[in-house]
């Protein structure tokens, strides 16, 4: 069978840092190149000239549908290939297998990368017959008028177009976001259609304006019932629910579309997300092994991962607050497995490890043996990893590979080898301190009384007079604080404390817990954080303490089971879940009593308990 003929039809705008990558993806699919040209001032034309490219200039008007139908008037091949600068060809893309179809369009898949490692897959025709009379309307999101025709054929391409327009250094460089919005919103007043009320919406959520961004998306609902686009929308406003923290509602929401599409494995996620926040652990849990049941979402927009490694990481999380630290270890191992790429996966698994106690060269060792350095963008997400951990083999990575890094990363794998002169030195000679290293520095300057330290960093904290007379009170250790700390302060001194313990300072974080008087929440949260993070013995001396000098705080009962479960002090723990689900009946107490019948292999006992979880969730929820 003979080839079909192609045309790439572009428009552009100051693309030379991306047009290349572009036209070197399709420079052997294509028979010829149009370019439409919108005011480039920089290379671009020249790189576009470079590939035979056709150009033609083009006065922009707002109206992106008007333009992409300027190019594709021009084309004269037999089907129309429609990229942007931003966007490739997939490497193993084989147009002329695809066109054996003879279709009269093609659907293909997408893959949009953005910040931190995230993608979202959407789908969209950008392959399509010449001379059919197809164009484009919408002046932004624009589309093709396919159902203005009867019995038109479609397939689904089998490759991918790549995307990181979305990448923030991307988007804000272009001032897309503003350009996107004022067209948008004028289009959304002009055509209030639910496509264009679903694209508005999520132009705001992408703003972080969740509750315009959910109203846009109720208006859409009503009027998309039948649209491929239905299902992410739903999503986008569980999101937004979960963004402003109404999760009951949220939960509701996923109910109902459940109800509509079973198989739609994001909703699935966000339950279990919900059901995390409203800490119903062994609910969410479950929710995420039904994540993986299903799988990746196929032929509709969806974030990747939320049938693989996303739902393993976040599986792994949940069992690892559960205390089931064997189980947490397998599913992050998992997550690792499916993309070594992300490091939010290799992250989870480095921090089961450390919070099942395991030290750090027995973890550096663990690590060869599943995650060999053999590129230097996997030496990178690993160097990422123990400085977000804060490990010790930050230190030894960089002295092994010769690795230049900024001042703050030295003066981090110092810190954490307890090279704490060292590291003053490093922070005191840096004229701009990173945020990110602040209860770092805080924790130094507890541990060595370092006052002037302190002093060079409180302008960036945003300090009032009375907190900054706290915070030096709390460095020099010398006075009981009578007055209570505010909630800006408490979240510093609670990432400080876990700082301290890190670093093998407990005698310190004891002195500065005595000395402090905090509020109830804030004795839970503290602690809580503690157990979590692995710090099982200070944890539950405090608890001890705690509950001897208030008997009716039941939140800090059920603290003290999770540390005597993870302390495998078995009798203890099923003695306390006991009396405390007589006190409470709440779904966690049963829950605690649930994860400590597994542990025990009590079968039958653990689906009676499992029952009882249903009907106090039904009841929790009503």
């Amino acid at each position: 069978m003979n080839n079909k003929t192609v045309s790439l039809c572009m428009i552009v705008k100051d693309e030379e840092s991306y047009i290349k990558r572009c036209l070197d993806s399709v420079s052997n699919q294509v028979d010829e190149i149009i370019i439409v040209d919108t005011g480039s001032s920089d290379s671009t034309l020249c790189i576009a000239e470079d590939y035979g490219a056709k150009i033609f200039k083009f006065a922009w008007k707002e109206d992106f549908a008007e333009a992409r139908n300027f190019s594709i008037e021009i084309a004269k091949s037999e089907y129309i290939l429609v990229l942007d600068a931003d966007e490739y060809l997939d490497q193993n893309t084989n147009l002329q297998e695809v066109l054996k179809e003879l279709k009269d369009y093609y659907i293909i898949n997408f893959k949009n990368y953005m910040d931190g490692g995230y993608i979202t897959n959407h789908q969209a025709i950008r392959l399509f017959k010449n001379n059919l009379g197809l164009k484009y309307f919408g002046k932004i999101h624009e589309h093709l008028n396919i159902d203005d025709f009867d019995n038109l054929s479609i397939a689904f391409a089998d490759f991918f177009i790549h995307h990181d327009g979305y990448k923030n250094e991307v988007f804000n460089q272009k001032n897309k976001f503003e350009r996107n919005l004022k067209i948008l919103e004028k289009e959304v007043k002009n055509n209030p259609t639910g496509y264009n009320l679903f694209n508005l919406g999520i132009q705001y959520k992408v703003g972080k304006e969740f509750l315009k961004a959910l109203d846009q998306f109720k208006k859409s609902y009503s009027l998309s019932k039948n649209q491929i686009y239905l299902p992410f929308l739903l999503y986008s406003m569980g999101d937004c629910l979960l963004q402003l923290g109404r999760n009951r509602e949220g939960i509701y929401l996923m109910k109902d579309s459940i109800e509509l599409f079973p198989k739609y494995t994001g909703f699935y996620y966000l339950m279990g997300l919900f059901y995390e926040k409203q800490n119903y652990l062994k609910a969410a849990e479950k929710e995420f092994e039904k994540c993986l049941e299903l799988g990746e979402v196929e032929h509709f927009q969806s974030i990747e991962g939320v049938g693989s490694y996303f739902a393993y990481i976040k599986l792994s999380e949940i069992q690892q607050k559960q205390g089931k630290l064997t189980a947490a270890l397998d599913s992050a191992f998992s997550a690792v497995n499916q993309n070594k790429m992300f490091p939010p996966a290799l992250n989870q698994y480095f921090s089961v490890m450390k919070s099942a106690g395991i030290s750090d060269s027995n973890i550096n060792d663990n690590l060869k043996m599943i995650y060999p350095i053999y590129e230097v963008k996997y030496l990178e997400i690993l160097v990422k990893v123990f400085y977000v951990n804060r490990s010790q083999l930050l230190q030894l990575f960089i002295e092994n590979y010769n690795l230049r890094v900024e001042n703050s990363v030295l003066a981090i794998a110092a810190l954490y080898n307890k090279k704490y002169i060292e590291a003053c030195s490093i922070w005191m000679n840096e004229e701009k301190l990173d945020p990110e290293v602040l209860s770092d520095i805080i924790s130094l300057c507890m541990i060595e009384k370092n006052k002037e330290l302190f002093i060079k960093i409180q302008n960036t904290m945003n300090f009032d007079e009375r907190e900054k007379k706290m915070m030096i009170s709390l460095i020099e250790r010398s006075d009981t604080m009578e007055a209570l700390m505010s909630t800006f302060l408490f979240d510093i001194f609670k990432n400080s404390c876990l700082k301290l313990l890190i670093l093998g300072e407990e005698k310190i974080f004891l002195n500065l817990y005595k000395n402090i008087k905090f509020t109830d929440d804030q004795k839970e949260h503290l602690i809580s954080l503690l157990v979590v993070h692995g710090f099982l013995n200070i944890a539950g001396y405090l608890l001890e303490e705690e509950i001897k000098a208030n008997k009716l705080n039941y939140h800090l009962d059920g603290l003290l089971v999770d540390v005597y479960i993870r302390q495998n002090k078995l009798n203890e723990a099923l003695t306390m879940c006991t009396k405390l689900i007589e006190k409470t009946g709440d779904y966690s107490s049963y829950n605690r009593l649930f994860n400590l019948y597994e542990k025990i292999n009590y079968e039958e006992e653990k689906l009676l308990v499992e029952q009882a979880m249903k009907q106090v969730l039904t009841v929790e929820l009503a």
